[in-house]
């Protein structure tokens, strides 16, 4: 027997069969990881980052070349993960509701090879389908309150209707405190208290307009006491039996001094006008072209005036008024001039008191988040259902040629503020420039007379748009001369931003305030059109959020000072 060392193999022993090698593997695993292209409004993740982030919740299907296809959903951190992928050649598509693939991008269409055993990773990436452009929005930067402060009235770069304002306050201010002392210090000038009580009348509605609410009422009040008073004593110094004691010097009837036959009617007349044009509220189509309520209010106050006026001179004046009777219709016809005179302004400012800025119980409101478009102070000439030009109204009439056409005129819910000529104004709430017109110059009250204003466009993510009225001939490029630079495309007399317009924020300047087209005066128009119109109308009543406004429930008031929360943050910056 022979002996063999350790791990040989003996004589006549069996080699045991030998072991086929494992298969080569024919599978893979694939990790595809969704983002968010970071464009347009998705530029910036909380941390304020410009980069493309983790898509969740996207559907990627994976399709080998051989095998069915795949299906799986990104998790939180945008990836979704396939595993037992037959090797080979592997397409993948992502997709999620309301995203898209940007042909452009290099992702876009994401195809590779598997290889046995191997961890494939890719990246593919998707974009919101509701962005408005493709470009990269620059971080919002940072900004300064305006300096501005202006004085309540008489202040330098004053409109002259704000400087009519001004005037009419004081001087309906000294003349009622002149006339009421001479109609109280002098007994023959009674004619003078009926007069300054019909000037403070007067006065009280200037107050209300530059002071606002708490001054203006209060001044109402007083007004209207010393209205009350004046009647009170008329209707005393026409009793048979002096209620009062003989005053030295009287020269009336039963003793009290003459009740006053000459300002005294269309005193009367005019705050009779001034109840009717309250009484009356807002209508359902208010226009400023629609005068009914005023002279519904002046012809009451004409009535009144005349009625008071006889009555009076009837028992003041009993034999003049028997004897003289032309004496009475020359005196109906004098009131008639002032009866219509003092209800045409009561009516007027009542209507105006009544309606400036106020709306509809039911009206809904648009954009209720805007910044006032400017830096630090300035007033607001004309708000909502402003008196000169705010309006709706819809008529029919022939265009050039010749075609009946319907008419719109949708800017009741405009405002009007006034800016220096030149002064930058602001965005009211970030969004995308998309169209923009400078080309033209001078307005309706210039030679040659001109009535098509210059414009700056911005639409919102909602789909509204704000419109920004009578910036100056080349107001725009001034400002923003890098913009103007990627203005797009002529169409008709504007420059519209086809599908890759520009994004600017609140606060960033977009041109400069100018003094073109319908307008008496350097100002910014402002209002904010729906993304689709409803019920025939294109506009809403806005809301805006600075502390200032917040006293009129976010809106602004004709011919009041606001101070705006916006601030200044330069012009418009492109990537």
């Amino acid at each position: 027997m022979v002996e063999t060392g350790e791990g040989s193999v003996g004589r006549g022993s069996h080699r045991p069969p030998r072991r086929p090698a494992p298969p080569a593997p024919r599978f893979g695993t694939v990790e595809i990881t969704v983002n968010l292209e970071a464009l347009c409004w998705d530029t910036f993740a909380d941390d304020g980052s410009d980069a493309d982030r983790p898509l969740q919740e996207a559907s990627v299907s994976l399709m080998p070349a051989a095998g069915g296809i795949s299906f799986a959903t990104t998790d939180a951190s945008g990836i979704a993960r396939f595993e037992n992928v037959p090797v080979g050649h592997v397409r993948v598509n992502a997709s999620k509701t309301d995203h898209v693939h940007d042909d452009t991008h290099p992702s876009a269409n994401l195809e590779f090879d598997l290889a046995a055993g191997a961890t494939v990773q890719q990246t593919t990436t998707l974009r919101s389908a509701d962005l408005v452009c493709r470009r990269k929005h620059v971080a919002k930067p940072a900004g300064a309150p305006g300096p501005v402060t202006l004085g309540p009235m008489f202040w330098a770069d004053e409109p002259w209707i704000l400087l009519i304002r001004d005037i009419v306050w004081l001087v309906m201010l000294l003349a009622s405190i002149a006339l009421t002392i001479v109609g109280l210090a002098v007994p023959g000038a009674s004619a003078c208290l009926p007069a300054g009580v019909l000037c403070l009348g007067v006065f009280a509605y200037a107050n209300h307009v530059t002071f606002g609410l708490v001054p203006g009422v209060i001044v109402m009040a007083l007004a209207f006491a010393a209205f009350l008073a004046l009647v009170v004593f008329t209707i005393l110094s026409m009793l048979p039996t002096p209620p009062l004691p003989v005053m030295d010097g009287a020269t009336g009837t039963f003793g009290m001094p003459r009740a006053d036959i000459f300002f005294f009617p269309s005193l009367c007349g005019m705050w009779l006008a001034f109840a009717i044009g309250i009484g009356a509220g807002r209508q359902a189509e208010f226009s400023n072209k629609n005068w009914t309520i005023t002279i519904i209010a002046m012809i009451a106050s004409v009535v009144l005036t005349i009625v008071v006026f006889v009555i009076i001179y009837y028992f003041t004046q009993t034999a003049t008024f028997v004897a003289n009777p032309g004496y009475v219709v020359g005196g109906c016809v004098a009131q008639l001039f002032a009866g219509a005179i003092t209800g045409l302004i009561g009516g007027l400012l009542g209507h105006v008191f009544v309606n400036d800025g106020q709306l509809d119980p039911a009206q809904a409101y648009g954009v209720t988040d805007l910044a006032l478009p400017f830096a630090g102070e300035r007033y607001c000439v004309q708000g909502h259902h402003g008196f000169i030009s705010h309006f709706f109204r819809r008529w029919q009439e022939p265009n050039r040629a010749g075609v009946m056409m319907t008419w719109t005129t949708d800017e009741e819910f405009s405002y009007d503020w006034s800016l220096p000529l030149g002064q930058p104004f602001l965005c009211a709430k970030e969004g995308h420039i998309v169209a923009f017109r400078e080309d033209k110059d001078g307005n309706t009250m210039s030679s040659p007379s001109n009535d098509v204003a210059n414009y700056v466009y911005v639409k919102h993510r909602d789909g509204t748009v704000a419109h920004y009225l009578h910036l100056q001939q080349g107001g725009f490029t001034a400002v923003n001369p890098a913009i103007a630079a990627l203005k797009g495309t002529l169409s008709g007399d504007e420059y519209v931003f086809d599908g890759n317009p520009v994004h600017c924020w609140e606060g960033q300047q977009l041109a400069a305030t100018g003094n073109v087209g319908i307008s008496m005066f350097s100002h910014l128009h402002f209002q904010v059109h729906l993304a689709a119109r409803e019920n025939g109308r294109a506009t809403k009543p806005v809301k805006f959020s600075d502390v200032s406004v917040a006293i009129h429930e976010g809106r602004c008031f004709s011919m009041r000072k606001y101070r705006s929360d916006n601030v200044d943050r330069g012009p418009v910056q492109v990537r």
